[in-house]
């Protein structure tokens, strides 16, 4: 449900990436974008009258403060995203003294010196006005939109954040994205109601800024919905009986139920409906090693195995060619593992 809170620059087409179709886009809080002709400059232009659940505007510096504490909230990580170091972040000068600027000007009308920073063409991100963002690349990926509209490129109140006490409390067991005070978004839904372990309960966001989109428009982007339901709410009951109990008596309308129970679902379809996950589904993003131990802490058996991955075989058949030649083992950043 993050993505009902939480919205992004760009959208992906779903019907496309399930059929296996390709990558494409539709608008998302960015009305439209323009390329350079060599790929390395991706200019944003950002929706209009748009504000976040608690009526703080959305506007270029707040999307480039989201992007900037992804920087330094990770310590100056010059990957930014989760790719290799496509940015060059050398002229970067951002941390307290930055923070003390735009925390005493704040981000709905900054003041000049704060302009003078987030509009800095030779930092990667920029911005080029209130209403446009620009991403300048050392080299040219034709992913970036894709990982724009995953999970790097979701978009909070940076405001809300920075005031109050972000960097250190943006990650704190009290606010975050699903905390006692969530940070607000700018999609169809917010929490109203949350206990840790317990539940989350999302209601209507009434300030929604897609809350009048036609039935065409919201037929070819489906993300962009506002909802048909006012309120949410999302149970945590880790034992899967209890959950096929409430699904049962109809306390719940929709429940994940696991192979042991599956029989009492699969040998009932006048009462259910269901979808499983394909065998291609994303369930598995990532594997880790325990470089700790024996074998995986001898870095030739590490490199075997990283040089023993087809990974053109990946670049074809899951991202269409759009990634290569930017995985293989001596990614920069990466050669030390």
């Amino acid at each position: 449900m993050e993505y009902d809170m939480y919205q992004t620059l760009v959208v992906p087409d779903v019907q496309s990436e399930y059929n296996n179709q390709g990558y494409n886009y539709f608008p998302g809080l960015a009305e439209n974008w323009t390329v350079s002709s060599n790929g390395t400059v991706y200019s944003f232009n950002l929706r209009h009258g748009v504000t976040f659940s608690n009526g703080d505007p959305f506007n270029c510096y707040q999307t480039w403060l989201n992007f900037y504490n992804l920087y330094y909230s990770i310590g100056n990580y010059t990957f930014f995203v989760q790719y290799p170091a496509i940015f060059n972040t050398s002229n970067i000068k951002f941390g307290p003294a930055t923070i003390q600027v735009l925390n005493s000007s704040g981000l709905a009308h900054p003041s000049p010196q704060a302009v003078s920073i987030m509009s800095n063409p030779t930092w990667p991100i920029y911005c080029n006005g209130a209403d446009q963002i620009v991403f300048h690349m050392a080299v040219p990926f034709s992913y970036l939109l894709g990982e724009l509209s995953g999970l790097p490129g979701i978009l909070y109140d940076a405001q809300y954040a920075l005031s109050n006490g972000w960097p250190q409390a943006l990650f704190s067991p009290g606010m975050g994205f699903f905390a006692s005070h969530p940070i607000p978004g700018t999609g169809p839904y917010m929490i109203t109601d949350y206990a840790q372990n317990s539940h989350v309960t999302f209601t209507q966001n009434p300030t929604y800024w897609g809350k009048n989109l036609t039935t065409s428009q919201i037929a070819a982007d489906s993300i962009l919905s506002p909802g048909n339901v006012g309120q949410v709410t999302i149970n945590y009951k880790p034992d899967d009986l209890a959950r096929y109990t409430d699904l049962a008596n109809n306390v719940a309308q929709i429940a994940t139920i696991q192979s042991q129970n599956w029989n009492l679902i699969s040998t009932d379809p006048s009462t259910y409906g269901w979808v499983t996950f394909p065998s291609s589904a994303n369930i598995v993003s990532s594997l880790a090693f325990n470089t700790l131990k024996w074998p995986m802490n001898i870095t030739s058996v590490r490199l075997a195995i990283e040089h023993a991955i087809n990974y053109s075989l990946i670049y074809d058949n899951v991202f269409h060619g759009e990634i290569h030649p930017y995985f293989v083992p001596e990614t920069p950043g990466f050669q030390q593992y």
